[in-house]
């Protein structure tokens, strides 16, 4: 059975289907904008310790100590150049990096910290903590 061409089951079709294609777009373009704005966010600046049951970071010019998480791969490196570039464990090194911190109830190790870090990138690792990022 063929519809007529302007029939109102056709004409609704249209409409969802442009809608849809409007949605589409919208998001494509709300994703693009997150992207860009994430990208060009100022890299944050801190102090990372590593050690035996501690993974923490202390952002410069803060008091507060959160706890890291991250993917396996930038926990082997931050753990990789604290083994070669300091000491021993404990020693914080200075670290450029994106994340977030994450609104969730700290378990484990990290209930003794202010919360919970997402360590997303790291952008540059560097053994001396420059004196305006040193601990208060």
């Amino acid at each position: 059975m063929m519809l007529p061409l302007n029939s109102p089951f056709q004409e609704a079709l249209h409409k969802n289907e442009r809608a849809q294609r409007i949605r589409i777009r919208f998001l494509w373009g709300l994703l693009v904008a997150w992207m860009l704005l994430t990208a060009c966010a100022p890299p944050l600046r801190g102090r990372y310790t590593w050690g035996h049951e501690v993974n923490t970071i202390q952002f410069c010019g803060s008091t507060d100590i959160y706890w890291v998480r991250c993917d396996r791969a930038t926990a082997a490196r931050l753990r990789a150049f604290v083994e070669q570039h300091t000491d021993h464990p404990y020693t914080p090194v200075y670290v450029e990096f994106r994340g977030q911190l994450l609104d969730e109830r700290p378990d484990g190790f990290a209930a003794d910290y202010g919360g919970v870090f997402r360590l997303e990138d790291v952008l540059s690792i560097q053994a001396n903590v420059p004196d305006d990022c040193n601990g208060f």
